[in-house]
């Protein structure tokens, strides 16, 4: 692109045909190799106004897609975090080590302390993030989804104590022995 080189009458006389057109500032750009600033200043000064609504639909469009694909992400994150409540609820908890002859499957009729320690700890992530992403759409009721993470969070840190401490939530576990 020319920088700082004055438009020539060509390019003038170019910038008011493509306007015509119907060209957008952009595309009248490309045509004649300069600056969007540039064409925009200097349709300015011949009096031609470009039309926005264009862009301002498309920024919509962009706008309403962005937040559909904000809820989506924000209902898995959910979904997945209540599936992990779930496991941790159920009656039995199956788990899958590793040994030297392969993969190797257990069931409990407790969850181990440090697998509820690491499902406890995705279930915050994916609720912190999913209030995070909440929040981009909710503007003035952020601080109540902000007060529910919190609660949130004091519930995970709750039963993660509870678990270092021997609480009853991990007194279904066998005794070491």
């Amino acid at each position: 692109m020319a920088a700082n080189i004055p438009l020539s009458d060509e390019e003038k006389t170019e910038i008011t045909r493509l306007h015509g057109e119907g060209k957008s500032v952009r595309q009248v750009a490309e045509a004649i190799d300069r600056a969007p600033s540039t064409v925009s200043r200097h349709a300015g000064e011949l009096g031609l106004v470009f039309d926005r609504s264009q862009t301002a639909a498309a920024t919509e469009a962009h706008t309403l897609d962005a937040k559909a694909a904000r809820a989506a992400i924000i209902a898995w994150q959910y979904r997945r975090c209540l599936r992990l409540a779930e496991r941790l609820d159920a009656d039995t908890f199956s788990t899958v080590g590793n040994s030297q002859e392969g993969p190797v499957a257990a069931a409990f009729s407790f969850v181990p302390p440090q697998d509820e320690l690491s499902l406890s700890r995705a279930m915050g992530q994916y609720a912190k993030t999913a209030g995070d992403l909440e929040k981009v759409d909710a503007g003035a009721g952020a601080e109540g989804a902000k007060s529910m993470l919190g609660d949130l969070a004091a519930g995970l840190r709750a039963v993660y104590q509870a678990s270092k401490v021997g609480d009853p939530v991990q007194s279904e576990a066998p005794a070491p022995g």
